[in-house]
């Protein structure tokens, strides 16, 4: 119960949620992208397969995770990086 009342504050203060991996159908946890995009999160939702939190985030990105995410992190770190030049 302290684990997941912890995993709710850090959704209320997150600016970004990536859900990634999940079908968004099992509960209590399932509510936690919900929430962050309720308390002004960006939702990004990563995942081979439609789910219900799909159509609740700003982005479904449709495939595995492993070169999702890298080619994420490379965008945003290339994006940071011509920001401080």
């Amino acid at each position: 119960e302290k684990i997941f009342e912890q995993s709710m504050q850090a959704a209320s203060n997150a600016d970004v949620f990536l859900c990634i991996g999940t079908s968004g159908v099992v509960y209590p946890a399932a509510g936690l992208p919900i929430h962050a995009r309720q308390s002004g999160a960006l939702l990004i939702d990563i995942n081979p397969e439609t789910t219900p939190l799909s159509e609740q985030a700003a982005y479904h990105l449709q495939g595995t995770s492993a070169p999702i995410l890298t080619q994420l992190f490379e965008k945003v770190t290339s994006q940071s990086m011509g920001s401080r030049l």
